[in-house]
């Protein structure tokens, strides 16, 4: 195999094997985001990878890196730094000024077998065979199917995705399939179930869905479309956070779409999700397109953390008490901090 180099400017070189250019830069991207919730966006081609100098994992495993910027000069959202456990830890931001990184990786071609099966059971344990999967390789759209809920996929990071620990029956078309169509009957989504889809673009949520995953569509870096079924109910989501504090209500779940780069171009956020949901929770919609008209979200109750970070389209937004903030420990701020503003295109700030 081939190796990467990660070369760090101070000095340091580290080699890492070359599990293909995506699962090279997720590997860096995952030591970032795990080490204090800093917001990454990686895009294809060459980097200079920074984080902020109090990440005990990146200086451990990289040496220190500093902030952001692409070699192409193409602008990326400002990055942010931990702040104060208030609900004005929602909006702060920092800087940081330490040696940069660079990582190089090329382009690499995924190998399918021709073996694979394009078709089998997906449901949820003791139902399994209650849904199904197909993958058409001439239209490239992997179908759900059935009557009853989707297992889950547990324990799949972000370096994980198309490693054996991936166990999502449809593995072999990660980097294939571009649309998702999810058929009448399937009553939840997985957690994870279509994470890490490179060639992503189209999904649908039917209006059977009565349960939603975690992570379901994280890091697909160029879905650009979700449709909701008209009426789509929303279901009561737990969100726990780093105090332990519970927010239970319609929220959209964790991380649901976060990373989701080309999201919600051209789209109000409030107009395109169904009416029924309440809040956001943990970084659902992190990194997106949308603009937020919060002025007129009338039933808006939680905002998790990291829930608008790294938004580039936001305006302004007015803080009032009966909207409640979720909470994450990160190096700096060990009780607990909102972020959810964090590196955010934000504009004005009511209190």
């Amino acid at each position: 195999r081939r190796t990467q180099t990660v070369a760090l400017r101070g000095g340091h070189l580290h080699a890492i094997p070359a599990f293909g250019r995506l699962r090279l830069l997720a590997r860096i991207r995952a030591a970032l985001h795990g080490a204090c919730g800093c917001c990454s966006d990686l895009y294809r081609g060459e980097w200079h990878l920074t984080a902020k100098p109090s990440c005990a994992t990146i200086s451990r495993r990289y040496g220190r890196l500093s902030s952001w910027a692409r070699q192409d000069g193409r602008p990326l959202p400002k990055r942010g730094s931990g702040s104060p456990a208030t609900a004005v830890s929602a909006f702060a931001e920092g800087t940081s000024t330490n040696t940069a990184v660079t990582a190089t990786a090329e382009d690499e071609k995924t190998t399918v077998d021709e073996n694979a099966p394009t078709f089998g059971d997906c449901g949820a344990e003791n139902q399994k065979e209650s849904v199904q999967w197909a993958y058409d390789k001439s239209t490239k759209v992997l179908t759900i199917s059935g009557n009853g809920p989707m297992a889950d996929y547990e324990g799949i990071d972000d370096t994980d995705v198309g490693t054996e620990k991936d166990l999502r029956p449809w593995k072999p078309y990660l980097d294939q399939i571009t649309e998702v169509h999810i058929a009448e009957g399937v009553t939840a989504i997985g957690n994870s179930a279509f994470r890490g889809m490179k060639a992503l673009k189209k999904a649908n949520i039917p209006a059977s869905i009565r349960d939603l995953g975690d992570y379901i569509f994280r890091y697909d870096e160029v879905l650009e479309e979700v449709i909701w079924a008209e009426g789509f109910e929303a279901a009561e989501t737990t969100d726990v956070d780093s105090n332990q504090n519970v927010y239970t209500g319609k929220y959209l779940p964790t991380s649901m779409f976060d990373y989701c780069y080309e999201l919600g171009n051209g789209k109000e956020l409030t107009e395109w999700l169904p009416k029924s949901f309440e809040g956001i929770g943990c970084a659902a919609v992190r990194g997106t397109q949308f603009t937020v008209d919060f002025d007129h979200w009338s039933n808006l109750k939680y905002i998790g953390a990291y829930a608008f970070s790294t938004m580039p389209n936001l305006e302004s937004f007015t803080l009032t008490d009966d909207i409640k903030f979720g909470l994450r420990k990160n190096s700096q701020v060990p009780e607990g901090a909102s972020n959810a503003f964090q590196g955010s295109g934000l504009k004005k700030l009511i209190v």
